[in-house]
């Protein structure tokens, strides 16, 4: 055999050894990038379709007001401006009466809820509704005079509810939110400045407000 045929087959065994080898690593390439595809699919399958996040979770609720633990009478909502605890909850004593000479407060005094409510004898007497969330209230004063003491009205103020709601009862102590002093017009057209309260609840009672 001729030096020219031995060099021939030498070639030729090499090419197919050559071919051989990338035969058995070329599937493993395909096979490795088809792996890579696939996962990257499967995360971005998991992230199209991961839950949301829960909308109860997402949706806060109404602030809590502050308590500011500290009780007035309807009087002061009249007296005091500004109101110091404006917009913080406050108790409101409606059904106390207040006794009152030459301007000043001599005392409260407070029939038991479980006795007959007497004309006057609170302190707010429901006046008028002005639509669905507004209501009047005169602020009740026993004045002492000649030894007869007389009810008077020493001004009102506008009481914010809810829609429908009915207007308070004058014979429970309310928790009450002050709002400072809003422009509201009468039944008859008549603008007034009026102090203004929004109605949480009665007192010792939970609600939804």
């Amino acid at each position: 055999m001729s030096i020219r045929k031995i060099g021939l087959i030498v070639a030729v065994a090499i090419l197919l050894g050559l071919a051989f080898l990338a035969g058995r690593q070329y599937p493993s390439a395909i096979n490795k990038q088809n792996t890579q595809e696939s996962t990257a699919g499967t995360i971005e399958t998991a992230q199209i379709t991961s839950p949301p996040q829960s909308e109860a979770s997402s949706v806060q609720k109404p602030a809590i007001p502050t308590i500011s633990g500290h009780t007035y009478h309807p009087l002061d909502l009249l007296q005091q401006r500004p109101f110091p605890d404006q917009g913080t909850l406050v108790r409101l004593n409606v059904p106390a009466m207040a006794h009152v000479m030459d301007g000043r407060v001599l005392a409260y005094d407070t029939i038991p809820g479980h006795e007959p409510q007497q004309a006057n004898d609170r302190g707010l007497r429901f006046s008028q509704r002005l639509g669905a969330d507004i209501c009047i209230y005169d602020v009740v004063q026993w004045v002492a005079g000649d030894g007869v003491e007389v009810p008077e009205s020493a001004g009102q103020i506008a009481v914010e509810i809810k829609p429908g709601m009915l207007p308070p009862s004058t014979e429970r102590v309310w928790d009450v939110m002050p709002d400072g002093v809003e422009e509201v017009t009468s039944s008859d057209g008549t603008l007034r400045h009026l102090p203004m309260i929004r109605f949480w609840n009665y007192h010792g009672q939970e609600t939804d407000n």
